[in-house]
């Protein structure tokens, strides 16, 4: 659809806020879901839960630097949330980064390329409620521009169509503001005269300069293509997948007291210790090896506020530098208990067909290892690991979280530098 990322963009506006109280979700969660269903993959650039009330800089303003194809820089009088569709995953020659504040009263669409939209006066005047557009004089990225001002009865609206230089050669931009108010309206207008847009090889986030994590990933063969970027500091990625799953790479303070995952009885009572302060209790813990290292694969289980559990798998690498730990937290949502009622239906009847009490066959919670940590374990034998290929049909979240960290380990490499590093091996 021509105007698709104009629509997109007023759906955010009217619906965000309830979406999101609704689902219990982010806004920025939400917003991916929207633009799936209207056939948009996009990523998250600038994640809702980063938003910061005060700038860190002397004039107040927030700062956001995008690299991409093209990448773009510019100053905001607040702090936004961040979302781009780029043109590899549309098939289409244009890149749309969409800004939206905590608030929802307003919305930024920097639209890049060719394809991008163009609507006519004669388009605009068929909306509800719609006042007569006026036009006026601004500035886009240093370049004198024609503002196109009109409303309706759901928002006020600016936009304009420029022409701006790269180095590459010119480009069409395409800017759409969206507001509940004149002064949101008029404060977007002129917040776009910083607008840039940055060659992909000069952007804010070049090869040439990635972080120690980055390359690390890289070399690891981490491969987040798929993913959309939610959270990236110096330590950690955030991703969320095709399900909303988070993925998370990160880098952790080395453990002077690290245990050998071989050493079952000992590793998984630290697992057990480190995990309750956070509510969440063992499902399996044991020993797998990757590339000749020896590392520590963890899957617990948490009860959520509403009904249903969250379940995280983990993998650590203990290296003398840091704990590398690549994690998977899949939360239950809809329909709840399903996995454990269908379990229970088996085991009465298998129960009842071999002559013995119903009530012995029912699920009870339980330490998976040992029984003197069942006060407070949340491990059910509808948990266990057979009963997943069944349950792969109903995605539980069980199932995602250890096939999706099982994908994972096995396309990992491991390069030399944590090879000599690490401090369990099969040497």
């Amino acid at each position: 659809m021509k105007y698709k990322y104009l629509l997109f963009t007023a759906i955010l506006l009217g619906c965000m806020s309830c979406a999101a109280h609704a689902q219990n979700v982010p806004k920025d969660i939400v917003a991916l879901r929207v633009m799936q269903q209207y056939g948009i993959e996009a990523r998250i650039l600038r994640s809702y839960a980063q938003l910061q009330d005060t700038s860190p800089r002397s004039d107040g303003r927030f700062l956001f630097g995008f690299d991409g194809d093209p990448g773009i820089y510019l100053l905001l009088d607040r702090d936004y949330w961040v979302i781009v569709a780029p043109r590899a995953a549309q098939g289409r020659d244009v890149t749309v980064y969409s800004f939206n504040p905590q608030d929802g009263q307003c919305a930024l669409n920097i639209s890049v390329g060719n394809d991008g939209y163009d609507k006519t006066d004669a388009m605009l005047e068929q909306s509800p409620g719609f006042t007569k557009i006026t036009r006026g004089d601004g500035m886009v990225a240093n370049e004198k521009v024609v503002w196109r001002r009109w409303s309706d009865d759901e928002h006020l609206y600016s936009d304009c169509t420029t022409i701006l230089p790269r180095r590459s050669g010119k480009i069409k931009t395409n800017i759409t503001i969206i507001a509940n108010s004149e002064a949101r309206r008029q404060s977007l207008e002129d917040s776009l005269s910083s607008l840039k847009l940055l060659e992909p090889d000069n952007a804010n986030s070049s090869s040439k300069n990635e972080a120690p994590i980055q390359k690390l990933a890289k070399a690891m063969s981490l491969d987040s293509s798929k993913w959309s970027l939610t959270t990236q500091t110096p330590d950690q990625f955030a991703y969320r997948d095709i399900d909303f799953d988070q993925i998370t790479f990160a880098l952790q303070p080395p453990k002077t007291d690290a245990i050998d995952p071989r050493n079952l009885e000992k590793s998984r009572e630290a697992i057990r210790a480190n995990y309750s302060a956070n509510g969440e209790a063992l499902v399996e813990a044991f020993p797998i090896t990757i590339g000749g290292v020896i590392a520590q694969w963890v899957v617990t289980k948490q009860r959520q506020d509403n009904l249903g559990f969250t379940y995280r798998a983990r993998v650590l690498i203990n290296t003398s530098k840091n704990v590398i730990t690549i994690s998977i937290e899949c939360p239950e949502r809809g329909t709840t208990g399903m996995r454990e009622a269908l379990v229970n239906v088996i085991n009465v009847t298998k129960a009842k067909d071999a002559g013995k009490p119903s009530e012995e066959a029912y699920l009870k919670m339980r330490d998976p290892y040992d029984s003197k940590y069942d006060n407070g374990a949340l491990y059910m034998d509808s948990d266990d690991r057979k009963w997943d290929e069944g349950m792969a049909k109903l995605n539980h979240p069980l199932v995602r979280a250890r096939s999706k960290m099982q994908a994972i380990v096995d396309a990992l490499k491991i390069p030399e530098e944590i090879s000599q590093s690490a401090l369990f091996s099969e040497k």
